[in-house]
Formats: C-alpha cells, sequence, structure tokens
C-alpha cells in the first residue's frame, strides 16, 4: 500500500519544489519504501507546466542519486479537479503537488492589475529563491525585466522565509548601496499554501550588511515535516 505521510510530502517538496541549500540534511533514508527498496511518488500538476515540472524531477532524481531508488510518475491534472479526483480516490492520489508554479505568477499579475502598476516600474524585484528553475519560470510569467531581479540562491541557497530580505541586504553589500531610496517588489511563496506580494520605498541606509557565522540557533524542532 502506498502511504501518504505529511513525512515524504514534506522531505520531497523541500528538496524537490524549493531547492534547498544544504542538501545532506535531507534524511531521504526515511521516506516510506515499498517492498524493494523504492520510493514511489506522484506528481500531479498542470499540463502546461509538463516541460519545467520534467526538469525538476531530473534534476531532483540527479542531485540525490545514490542516497534512494526513486520511480516518479508525473501526470498532467487540472487545478480545477484536483480535489475531486484526490477525494475519489485517496490511495491513488498524488503524492506532491506543483500547482504553486503558476499561482504564484498569477497572484502577482492579480497584484499589478488591482494596485495599476507593473514590473519594470520597481527598481529591483526580490523574488523568493526557491530555485533556479522556479525563480526563472516566476520572471517570466509575470514578464519583469531580467535586470531588476535580485538572486542570492548561487551564494546563500534558499534561506526559505529570509529570502526575499537577503535578496536586498545581498544586493546593497555587493553594490554598496547604503544611500538613497529604493523602489521593491517583494514577492513571497511557500508550497502553493500561501502567497504574498508587497510593494515599498526603503531608505537603503535601513540594511544590515549580512554576517556570516558558524553558530546555530536551536529552536528545538526536530520533526521533518517542516521546512
Amino acid at each position: 500500500m502506498k502511504k501518504k505521510i505529511l513525512t515524504i510530502t514534506a522531505l520531497i517538496l523541500a528538496a524537490f519544489l524549493s531547492g534547498c541549500g544544504d542538501t545532506g540534511t535531507v534524511p531521504v533514508e526515511e521516506a516510506p519504501l515499498s517492498g524493494d527498496g523504492t520510493v514511489h511518488l506522484t506528481v500531479w500538476g498542470g499540463a502546461e507546466d509538463e516541460e519545467l515540472l520534467r526538469r525538476i524531477i531530473e534534476t531532483f532524481e540527479e542531485e540525490y542519486r545514490g542516497q534512494a531508488d526513486f520511480q516518479i510518475t508525473y501526470q498532467p491534472q487540472s487545478e480545477s479537479h484536483c480535489t475531486d479526483a484526490l477525494m475519489a480516490d485517496l490511495e491513488n492520489g498524488a503524492d506532491v503537488f506543483t500547482f504553486s508554479i503558476k499561482d504564484a505568477p498569477k497572484a502577482a499579475k492579480e497584484f499589478f492589475q488591482h494596485f495599476d502598476c507593473a514590473p519594470d516600474e520597481f527598481d529591483m524585484i526580490s523574488i523568493h529563491q526557491a530555485n533556479k528553475l522556479i525563480v526563472d519560470n516566476v520572471v517570466k510569467r509575470i514578464k519583469a525585466p531580467k535586470e531588476k531581479v535580485l538572486i542570492s540562491l548561487d551564494r546563500y541557497g534558499n534561506t526559505r522565509g529570509a529570502s526575499t530580505a537577503i535578496n536586498i541586504l545581498d544586493y546593497a553589500e555587493r553594490n554598496q548601496a547604503y544611500s538613497g531610496t529604493k523602489k521593491i517588489l517583494n514577492f513571497a511563496f511557500g508550497i502553493g499554501l500561501n502567497i504574498a506580494l508587497a510593494a515599498f520605498e526603503l531608505d537603503m541606509s535601513r540594511c544590515l550588511p549580512i554576517i556570516k557565522t558558524r553558530e546555530v540557533f536551536d529552536d528545538g524542532i526536530t520533526s521533518y515535516t517542516y521546512f
């Protein structure tokens, strides 16, 4: 029987959709296995995202090659029929949902329409640093000028909830831009559960330098369902 538990969903979503920087912390061996030791996963996503999703699947399988044997099956599924299809057959439904790939850009377009603004009106655009494929996809879908999109993924990886702020601080530090005011679009999203956008002007003198340290704060969270 295929087990559908939060552990495997969160584990795979964290690495598969969010592109965790520290891949060594993902305990793939805790995922529920079949009798032959293979991890079977079904991925649902929109048909229009198939090419992107297959690339993400290939990247994930390559990243974790040797840690586990994955059998990942992609199935096109419209978001409007997703709930009905899942409730009709829970055991054979998806393990991973990927609709946030299009939900986030859709929310951004609604934001632009509601506030009568456009991506090219901002000095910089700070997007959650999930992974490069997803960031590039979001940039393309919202038609944002690439030269205004902040990228810190190559230096800090996916810092999760802090990524949009780190983008800005990273820009200030690398360009020594600690004066003047910048008009910023801040765009954060999770795994389809939450999306947030904010447009604001920032006094760059308020930006603090990024301090790198090996010290770790233990928040007491031991559950791998939290990422």
